[in-house]
């Protein structure tokens, strides 16, 4: 059935562009003040061996939390009616290969320095972290309207391409960058000019010596680019004229309209599901339960689809922007101030409450001396409440953790089961505080978690419940860190236990 293309929640345009990876689309913007998302449907093939959905969701969190400026933003990591998105801020358009096809404004030298510059500081910070582009080329560098040079596809080389050791596609990295310099330097320098020659000796100075010293060299023959080369006037002109059309479709035959699920309440904060292996029925990891140890979630923005099954790992398309909200309607909220604005008091009145005002009629006796009463009264309550405090209610140091244990199931687990891992804490007896947190194997940190011990408690139990859906076998391994023991040692290392279960589904 022909239907509009929905992923997310967003219609798809007409615009598409086939990589290494997959097909990449446009989301449509939900207003006409938003932007377009970019949406990469990943290969299945690419996700067919074993631990593949596990790299790439690892190399896209890696990625994400460093928050480069010279990576598009990722937005979300979903698995949709079998099919695996990865959501980025912004659609890779118009690339460099889009510009040196392009047939309308030509950018300049200045415009492949700044190109060079960018990348060149995006892919150390990259390789400062251990990890790598994977496949850098023409293809995949993205230009933002203000010029800007953005590397898309970050780290899927290393996630779904060949298996080589973070040092091979660092130098790999190094290479393509130095292909890239080469090629710019040929399109947008004429021949035999200083520029020219600059941009030679850094993709030279790239191979032999590295992208810190390629850098440099650009940096010293900074002398030989036009003058106002960093404002990226060419550059600028030249991406906007080769920037594609994303207005949405009318219909589209295409990926089928996906909705919102929600789950139950658990009993550990912010768990996600694990999808080892593909499935047509069961996404990547689940989007996370609602639960009483996290802040609620704001209310969805209806959908134009009927909803299917999805998932999602980064948790972010759920929240609905400040900017989409509805309006509050009259009588919302309970804290509302009422004003009320009347004629005041009329002139004639005004002499005799100034009056009484500065010279108000003296208290009677008898009520001097009850005033002094509840004044006494109120010493005594405030002395005795300020004792119970002292004793019953401040704050402790929080009881001493001697040892931790963790036990998980011992059976299999088999299709879309949840594991109930329980943590079992020994400390001194004391009441107090107790700081926690579950490290995961597929990389979740659920964060610093807070169990209060009443006095006497010489075992506290804590739990983690990991729901896994999907084909295929995976081990799951759930870390257990003390992180404050007490008040006196809160800075020595931390006690840790850890448990594994087994999960297999055909």
């Amino acid at each position: 059935m022909t239907t509009a293309a929905v992923v997310a929640g967003r219609p798809l345009s007409d615009w598409s562009r086939d990589t290494r990876w997959g097909t990449w689309y446009a989301l449509c913007p939900e207003s006409a003040d938003a932007p377009p998302l970019g949406a990469l449907r990943i290969d299945r093939a690419l996700l067919t061996p074993q631990g593949a959905r596990e790299r790439l969701a690892s190399a896209v969190l890696a990625v994400g939390r460093l928050r480069l400026p010279g990576v598009p933003a990722t937005v979300d990591l979903v698995a949709e009616a079998g099919e695996v998105w990865l959501i980025t801020a912004r659609p890779p358009v118009p690339t460099l290969a889009d510009l040196l096809a392009a047939e309308g404004p030509r950018p300049d030298a200045g415009s492949v320095a700044s190109v060079l510059n960018e990348t060149a500081q995006t892919l150390l910070a990259l390789h400062a972290t251990r990890l790598a582009h994977g496949s850098l080329t023409v293809d995949n560098v993205v230009l933002a309207p203000d010029g800007t040079a953005l590397l898309a596809e970050s780290a899927l080389g290393i996630a779904l391409g060949d298996d080589m050791p973070s040092a091979s596609a660092q130098r790999a990295d190094i290479a393509a960058w130095a292909a890239v310099a080469r090629t710019l330097g040929d399109a947008w320098a004429a021949a035999g000019t200083p520029e020219a020659d600059l941009f030679a000796r850094c993709a030279a100075t790239a191979v032999s010596d590295g992208l810190v010293a390629a850098r440099a060299v650009l940096v010293a023959g900074r002398e030989v680019l036009p003058a106002d080369f960093l404002l990226r006037t060419a550059l600028r002109a030249a991406a906007a004229a080769a920037s594609a059309d994303l207005t949405p479709p009318v219909t589209r035959d295409a990926p089928p309209a996906v909705g919102d699920t929600a789950g139950e309440a658990p009993t550990a904060p912010d768990p996600e599901t694990v999808v080892p292996g593909r499935d047509d029925h069961a996404g990547f990891p689940a989007v996370p339960d609602t639960q009483l140890t996290v802040p609620g979630r704001a209310d969805r923005v209806p959908r134009p689809a009927a909803p299917d099954e999805q998932a999602t790992v980064l948790g972010k398309r759920n929240r609905t922007p400040d900017a989409f909200r509805a309006p509050a309607t009259e009588g919302d909220g309970d804290d509302g101030i009422l004003l009320r604005f009347g004629p005041g008091v009329p002139a004639d009145e005004q002499e005799t409450l100034r009056a009484l005002w500065r010279a108000a009629a003296p208290a009677p006796a008898r009520e001097r001396r009850r005033r002094r009463a509840w004044f006494g009264a109120t010493v005594v309550l405030t002395a005795l409440a300020v004792v119970v405090w002292l004793l019953l209610l401040r704050p402790t140091a929080g009881p001493t953790v001697t040892a931790a244990e963790v036990q998980a199931p011992t059976r299999q687990l088999h299709c879309g089961q949840t594991a109930d891992v329980m943590g079992v804490l020994t400390t001194d007896g004391r009441r107090g505080p107790v700081t926690y947190r579950w490290l995961r194997s597929d990389g979740h940190d659920s964060g610093e978690l807070i169990h209060t011990a009443r006095r006497g408690d010489r075992s506290l139990t804590v739990h983690l419940r990991w729901t896994v859906r999907g084909s295929g076998s995976f081990q799951g391994t759930a870390r257990l860190q003390v992180l404050h023991r007490s008040g006196s040692d809160s800075g020595s290392a931390p006690i840790e236990a850890e448990g594994s279960f087994r999960y297999s589904c055909p």
